[in-house]
């Protein structure tokens, strides 16, 4: 077809642009100028879909962009995807934003931060992407294809049989030859189309691209005939977030290595722009072992996938985000031991934001990080145990107010005690790292509320040891076993001697009196020392758990 064709067929199928009702490709240029940055700044973006929870991979490319785009003063665009409409989960997209802000990735430009840019959700920025397919259609970049899907499935099958690669190129693209009055007859009659790139392409040729991640790369050129707008009109996934990257001026492009087949596509589409495209780098995904193999992590089949997890499961961000900053870059190690060393010492919090984010490291990480729980949760102790007793009382109520209300209304009766009840060896040198998540804590202070006590696992083998002991600590001249006005080992050596005076001395080992004891009062076998929790149960409430029921 001639020029004046093209142009013809572009001004049926958009005659809202022809008629200039909608502004086309030039004028929304001119309404996103370039930034006004310095020379080495970055403009990242992250472009979730909606179609789902934030996975945890999500939010490991989240702090990557984070860190890269503000290291040289850049800017950070979150963009929702949201052309999937069959896909689109209610909520989802608003839970993606909140999740983003709980785990602090610093967004410059989004729903909620606006700009010149912007919009920033695909939905509304139809117009944008119908300029754009109109001066493709009219620049022959683009035809009109009205493939139908029974012929679609006839080409596949002809394909599978033949043994070739699938898609719409050479001789399957059907539409290519249609003639000017044929494609105006079918779209007069309203017959159903696609737009298709009418791609220049010869996969026998080889394109070569510097991944920032991967390295030099070489594929085949891209030369399938892909859809860039669907039958509803709205565009691809592969054109919309094209023409978004450009307008926004994105000049580094981080996405999961699963894009890589789809990058001459993306090459092909910058150079009929006409416009430089920005770097790529291809993130490896987070792995798991499952049985003797390795796999990616899947939201379908490991619910750690969902960032949704460690929040209900209540890891602090720090840890999680800790533990996603040492898969990026396993040397990570070294600087965490320094600073819980120094934490131990000085009785600092653990800064992150200190650590210096090397990419080099990333590049060389090319098999992608082993999700290791191990791992995290001793990341996760040492924040916990770096945090005094009213920091993790705050962070407890918090976690537990969204996700055990019995549990919250039960220890917010009383901060006070619950206070003191997280302060046990809290402040010794040696600190406690039992917590590495905040729904594990109900289970190891049970012992210390009432309401959830359960003394099943008390000693009844020691009846008489335990009413020996209940006399003797009910004795005036022992009060002081219950308010630490002794230090330890006087207390250890009160206990010492209360057990030399007794008629099982001979029958019964010191420990094993004190492991009867403890048993009865916490029915645990490891518990922080006695010495800390007499004093907080109380002496009247130690006693009442010493009777035998």
């Amino acid at each position: 077809m001639t020029k004046e064709d093209n142009l013809k067929i572009a001004n049926l199928l958009y005659p809202e642009i022809a008629n200039e009702n909608k502004p086309d490709r030039q004028k929304i240029e001119e309404k996103y100028p370039k930034r006004d940055l310095q020379e080495n700044a970055e403009v990242m973006r992250l472009a979730p879909s909606p179609t789902g929870e934030l996975h945890s991979g999500a939010l490991y490319l989240a702090m990557i962009n984070d860190i890269l785009a503000h290291r040289n003063n850049g800017k950070l665009i979150l963009r929702i995807e949201d052309t999937d409409k069959n896909r689109e989960v209610t909520g989802a997209a608003e839970r993606m934003m909140k999740y983003l802000d709980i785990y602090n990735i610093k967004i410059d430009e989004s729903l909620l931060q606006n700009s010149e840019y912007g919009p920033y959700i695909q939905s509304e920025r139809l117009d944008t992407y119908n300029a754009f397919v109109y001066d493709f259609l009219i620049k022959d970049y683009a035809y009109v294809c009205f493939m139908t899907s029974e012929e679609l499935d006839l080409m596949r099958e002809e394909q599978v049989v033949m043994k070739t690669r699938p898609g719409v190129y050479g001789k399957y693209a059907k539409s290519r030859d249609l003639t000017f009055e044929q494609i105006k007859t079918k779209i007069e009659n309203k017959e159903p189309h696609v737009i298709r790139l009418k791609s220049s392409g010869n996969f026998d040729n080889k394109i070569k691209f510097e991944d920032e991640l991967m390295g030099l790369m070489e594929l085949s050129e891209n030369d399938e005939d892909f859809i860039i707008a669907k039958t509803d009109g709205v565009p691809t996934y592969h054109f919309a977030h094209l023409i978004d990257d450009y307008l926004m001026r994105v000049t580094f492009v981080m996405r999961a290595n699963e894009w890589i087949a789809s990058m001459t596509k993306h090459l092909e589409l910058w150079g009929k722009l006409g416009v430089k495209a920005p770097k790529y780098g291809h993130i490896m995904p987070i792995n798991k072992k499952d049985g003797n193999s390795i796999r990616k992590l899947s939201k379908r089949k490991d619910p750690e996938a969902s960032v949704a997890y460690y929040q209900k499961e209540g890891y602090t961000v720090d840890a999680l985000k800790a533990y996603l900053m040492r898969l990026a870059n396993p040397t990570f190690d070294d600087w965490w031991n320094l600073q819980v060393e120094e934490s131990d010492q000085k009785r600092i919090k653990i800064n992150l934001s200190n650590y210096e984010f090397n990419l080099d490291e990333l590049k060389r990480n090319s098999r992608g990080p082993l999700l290791d729980f191990d791992k995290l949760n001793n990341i996760s102790s040492d924040i916990v145990a770096s945090m005094n007793a009213e920091e993790v009382a705050e962070k407890l109520l918090e976690w537990a107010k969204e996700n055990d209300a019995d549990f919250y209304n039960m220890i917010n009766q009383n901060k006070d005690y619950l206070i003191k009840v997280l302060n046990i060896e809290r402040e010794t040198v040696k600190k406690r790292k039992d917590i590495y998540k905040w729904s594990m804590v109900k289970n190891s202070i049970s012992y210390m509320y009432d309401e959830i006590f359960n003394n099943l696992n008390q000693d009844i083998n020691n009846q008489d040891l335990l009413k020996y002991l209940k006399v003797e600590l009910s004795k005036d001249e022992n009060k002081n076993l219950f308010d630490n006005s002794i230090d330890i080992d006087s207390w250890i050596l009160t206990f010492k001697n209360i057990y030399n005076a007794s008629p099982f001395v001979n029958d019964i080992k010191f420990g094993d009196m004190m492991m009867s004891l403890r048993k009865s009062i916490t029915s645990q076998e490891k518990t922080p020392n006695l010495y800390y929790i007499f004093e907080v149960l109380g002496r009247d409430r130690v006693l009442q758990r010493l009777d035998q029921k």
